[in-house]
């Protein structure tokens, strides 16, 4: 599946040997599962070329939340690559939610501001998932989140367009494949 992500970023050979990439977000990141096929990727496709690959991702993290730990978490590793997926949580948290974009565009200036060098990979935040047909004892439905998160996908869509960097459009992707594979199976996720 990475073979699928990288050329959406721009392929592997934008990236220049010895790189260091800091993945930024909150449990989806923290967990490493979409971290472990890039990493692969990177070491089977460039083995020689010593890129390196770091998590700060925390779980419950939101944009607004970040800024405390840039420092620690970014700046210390002096990344030559920022990739930044976030707001799962922004969406969940009524306080925070409508102030999405103005944490992303703080969290952006503050970066840049000490990591001039850097290169931004958007990640446009995954779905929740409110189309599915789950047991009740399961999350609600919630079609506000999954609206929330659209949202927020759209605004990086524009962002991107107008500041530039990669973006890898996970919303897109992951609700299409959800509703082509909810035809057949109402409980997939």
């Amino acid at each position: 599946r990475a073979n699928e992500v990288m050329p959406m970023v721009g392929g592997s050979s934008s990236i220049r040997p010895g790189a260091k990439i800091v993945f930024l977000g909150d449990s989806i990141t923290h967990q490493g599962r979409y971290l472990r096929f890039i990493d692969e990727f990177l070491v089977n496709s460039r083995p020689s070329d010593q890129i390196r690959t770091y998590s700060a991702g925390v779980g419950g993290d939101r944009t607004d939340l970040c800024l405390d730990r840039l420092a620690r978490d970014v700046d210390s590793r002096q990344p030559d690559v920022i990739a930044i997926m976030l707001g799962m949580n922004d969406c969940m948290n009524e306080g925070v939610a409508t102030n999405y974009e103005a944490n992303v565009v703080r969290l952006v200036t503050r970066l840049k501001a000490s990591n001039p060098q850097a290169r931004f990979i958007w990640m446009t935040p995954s779905p929740y998932d409110s189309g599915v047909s789950l047991s009740p004892d399961r999350l609600g439905p919630h079609p506000e989140r999954a609206e929330r998160l659209r949202q927020y996908a759209a605004f990086l869509r524009a962002w991107q367009r107008e500041h530039g960097g990669l973006l890898v459009d996970f919303n897109a992707v992951m609700e299409d494949f959800n509703r082509t594979a909810q035809t057949e199976d109402q409980t997939f996720t």
